[in-house]
C-alpha cells in the first residue's frame, strides 16, 4: 500500500472571462512526500519528500443549459533529491478533461447530473509511471446559494502503472525480475465521490472531496483512495482576476488488491 500526499501552494491568473468561458494560468510550489518507501541503495526506507514549482493552464466552458466543459494541463517540475527512479526526468504531468450537466432539474438548488472526467497522470515522482482514469457518471448535486454538497458514482476503466525502478513497498522488481508489462494493470472500475464547498465570504472558498476506486474485472477490491482539501482566496488587491490556492492532495493505493503487484 502506497501512500503519497501533495501539498500544493498557487496563484492563478484569469486571462479571459467572456461569453461563460475562463481560461487561466497558475504557478506556485509544491511537496510531494512518499511513505511505505522500501530500503534500498538508493533510499534508506520510510518517507521522501519532495519539493518543486508547477504551472498549470485551465479551461471551462458553461452553456446557455448550464452544461460545463472543460480541461487542465498541470506540470511539476521536482527538485528530486532522493532519486526513488534512478533514471526519473524530475517533470511530470497531470491532465484532466470533464463534461457535466443537469439530467433532471428537481428544484433550483437539487438536480440530478451526468458527469463526464478523463484524468491521466504520467511520470510522477513517487513512482507511478502512468495512471489513467476515464469514468462517466451520475449524482445527486445540492446547491443553495453558498453551499454545495454532491453524491457521485461512476463507471469506467482504470489503469495504473508503477515504475520497475521504484523502491516502493509493492515494487519488489529486484526480487522477482518483473518485466514493465507486469507492473501495469488495467480494469473496469466502480468509483464513488462525495464533495463539497463552502464560499464563507465573497473571497474566500473551502472545498474538498473523497473519492474511492475499486475494480470489477482483474482481482476484484479497491485500488486508490483520494482525499483533497483546498482553500482559495481572492487576491484582486494583488493581482486582477487572481486568486491564491492551498492544496492538499493524499492518495493510499492498494499494492495488494490485483495479482499483479502481489
Amino acid at each position: 500500500m502506497l501512500k503519497k500526499p501533495l501539498l500544493a501552494l498557487a496563484i492563478s491568473t484569469l486571462s479571459l472571462q467572456a461569453s461563460e468561458t475562463d481560461i487561466g494560468l497558475s504557478y506556485g510550489f509544491h511537496d510531494m512526500f512518499v511513505s511505505n518507501i522500501t530500503r534500498s541503495s538508493l533510499h534508506g526506507g520510510g518517507t521522501s519528500h519532495t519539493l518543486g514549482v508547477n504551472t498549470s493552464i485551465f479551461v471551462e466552458h458553461r452553456t446557455d443549459s448550464d452544461i460545463v466543459i472543460g480541461g487542465s494541463e498541470e506540470v511539476y517540475f521536482d527538485r528530486d533529491q532522493d532519486h526513488l527512479d534512478p533514471d526519473h526526468i524530475p517533470i511530470w504531468f497531470k491532465f484532466n478533461v470533464y463534461a457535466d450537466g443537469p439530467l433532471i432539474r428537481m428544484t433550483d438548488s437539487f438536480n440530478f447530473m451526468w458527469h463526464l472526467n478523463f484524468q491521466n497522470k504520467q511520470n510522477t515522482t513517487s513512482g507511478i509511471e502512468r495512471e489513467i482514469k476515464n469514468m462517466y457518471g451520475l449524482g445527486l448535486d445540492y446547491s443553495p446559494s453558498s453551499f454545495h454538497l454532491a453524491l457521485n458514482a461512476y463507471a469506467g476503466f482504470f489503469y495504473l502503472e508503477i515504475d520497475d525502478d521504484a523502491p516502493i513497498q509493492y515494487s519488489k522488481t529486484q526480487a522477482k525480475q518483473y518485466e514493465r508489462s507486469d507492473l501495469g494493470l488495467g480494469t473496469s472500475s466502480l468509483s464513488f465521490k462525495l464533495e463539497s464547498s463552502w464560499n464563507m465570504t465573497e473571497n474566500f472558498t473551502i472545498l474538498g472531496h473523497v473519492q474511492n476506486w475499486s475494480s470489477t474485472g482483474v482481482g476484484s477490491g479497491w485500488l486508490e483512495n483520494e482525499y483533497v482539501a483546498e482553500i482559495n482566496y481572492a487576491t484582486d488587491g494583488w493581482i486582477k482576476k487572481s486568486k491564491l490556492h492551498l492544496r492538499a492532495t493524499g492518495s493510499v493505493i492498494n499494492s495488494v488488491s490485483t495479482p499483479e503487484f502481489s
